[in-house]
């Protein structure tokens, strides 16, 4: 299937956390003498650009302004001292332009071979099946840790099963240990929002990305990281917490950890929002999206690639970003996955028939982990609180 040109302006790395850091520190503050054009105002359109391998990007600098210019990665990016950017291997990286007054980061996104899971071709194997979680109310959000074999899924606590107004978030650890998995262990956390979770798992200790701060409907309009402690049974705390700007309403969240990027859905202006990860791990306590975009509703597919009817944006019930790609997953009696591009534009629409043999089941969230896209679907006669959870491949 033909690829659709896609934008990212976002930080990949840890490394380029650090460059912004050093950027702010250099930058003392000024007051700019009233009708003079920065350096920031000359190169806000070159911000975020998007190159294949060998091509070559000019940036504009006026002649008489004194910079120095430098990129983060060179195997990914270079530049002379006349900002000529030129495109070297895959990735992401930052073109550092300063003066005596202003140090400006554009992003250089320099694209490769890249490929969406097309569950089309897969088939899905059962990783368990009605598995008893702690509480007894809708599944809301999974997370799935492959490396370590554990897959964390959220739930209400204490309100309504479907929207949690002003409900504690029940997270549930289920671990593979000695051939079984077996839920081992639970977390409360005091006045989250929808649920939604995911894994951030760098190596070193896995954590929780999660939506936090409910407000009188029960959406967060936060974003907390939490690291897991066996001790920390009940924990009634989020760890550190960003708040992003821009977020009008309440939001639900997913993070693609190895690609750098947090994305956040604005339930009130209903598009998505792109942070950076490594931004927000500098210790950045608001930062601001660097991209957004739109996905149309009910928009039906070319016809003879599915039998959705066009319904496949209807109850959405969760969303996972990976890759460059964002995977929807949706419906109630019928369960559709959508693929879309970070522009919006989408890739396939599929009807996933026969994943669970019951006459009681509702899809409940899609998380992807080891290149693997997972789907949980929650079974039970009444609210729906046990979990399946089946992988593609």
């Amino acid at each position: 299937m033909k690829q659709k040109r896609f934008i990212i302006w976002i930080a990949l790395v840890a490394v380029f956390a650090m460059s912004f850091v050093a950027c702010a520190q250099e930058t003392p503050p000024t007051d700019e003498p009233p009708g003079e054009v920065t350096l920031a105002q000359i190169l806000a359109p070159q911000r975020s650009q998007v190159l294949e391998s060998g091509e070559t990007l000019q940036l504009y600098i006026p002649d008489d302004m004194d910079v120095t210019v430098t990129s983060s990665d060179e195997k990914v990016a270079t530049v002379d001292p006349n900002g000529l950017v030129t495109a070297v291997g895959k990735g992401m990286a930052f073109i550092t332009v300063s003066d005596n007054r202003e140090c400006v980061l554009c992003g250089v996104l320099v694209k490769g071979e890249e490929s969406f899971i097309d569950v089309t071709k897969l088939s899905a194997r059962e990783v368990f099946a009605d598995l008893e979680l702690h509480s007894a109310t809708e599944i809301l959000g999974m997370a799935v840790d492959a490396e370590n074999q554990t897959v964390y899924l959220s739930q209400s606590y204490g309100t309504s099963s479907y929207v949690p107004l002003n409900s504690d978030i029940l997270i549930n650890k289920v671990e593979y240990k000695s051939d079984v998995w077996s839920l081992s262990q639970w977390m409360r956390f005091s006045g989250s929002g929808k649920g939604s979770i995911c894994v951030d798992n760098d190596g070193v200790t896995p954590r929780l990305w999660m939506e936090s701060g409910g407000d009188h409907i029960g959406y967060g309009k936060a974003i907390s990281l939490v690291e897991w402690s066996d001790e920390a049974y009940c924990l009634d705390s989020y760890g550190e917490i960003f708040t992003p700007q821009d977020i009008h309403g309440g939001m639900t969240l997913t993070v693609d950890t190895e690609n750098g990027m947090v994305l956040a859905y604005d339930r009130t202006e209903k598009c998505y929002r792109i942070y950076s990860r490594a931004e927000m791990l500098a210790g950045e306590k608001a930062p601001v999206y660097v991209h957004s975009f739109t996905c149309k509703a009910n928009q039906n597919p070319l016809a003879g690639e599915d039998d959705s009817q066009g319904r496949y944006n209807a109850s959405v019930r969760g969303y996972a970003l990976y890759n460059g790609y964002l995977y929807q997953f949706s419906g109630s009696s019928s369960i559709y996955l959508s693929v879309f591009d970070l522009e919006g534009n989408l890739q396939y629409c599929h009807r996933l028939d026969n994943l669970r043999d019951t006459d009681y089941f509702m899809p409940a969230a899609v998380s992807v982990s080891d290149g693997k896209l997972y789907v949980a679907i929650a079974s039970g006669n009444s609210e729906y609180n046990l979990a399946n959870v089946l992988v593609f491949e």
